[in-house]
């Protein structure tokens, strides 16, 4: 064998592998992709966003301070 049949199949080796470790990270970056996309669906529908939190929370703030004036103005009775 001469010297450029060596370098054409040690080329040719690290093509093909450099291809196949390509495409793996490919095929793993589809993957994620799809998982946090299954991620954000399941967030969205499981978890509260922060404002509807704090808008259900000052409710039960106003609803307890009524109660707390009820309260109040029957202990004084």
């Amino acid at each position: 064998m001469d010297l450029q049949t060596i370098i054409n199949i040690v080329v040719g080796l690290a093509g093909a592998l450099g291809g196949f470790i390509l495409r793996a990270t490919w095929e793993d970056l589809k993957d994620m992709r799809a998982s946090i996309t299954a991620f954000k669906d399941f967030a969205t529908e499981t978890y509260m966003r922060k404002d509807d939190f704090r808008d259900a929370l000052r409710e039960v703030r106003d609803v307890m301070t009524r109660i707390e004036a009820k309260l109040d103005n029957k202990a004084d009775k």
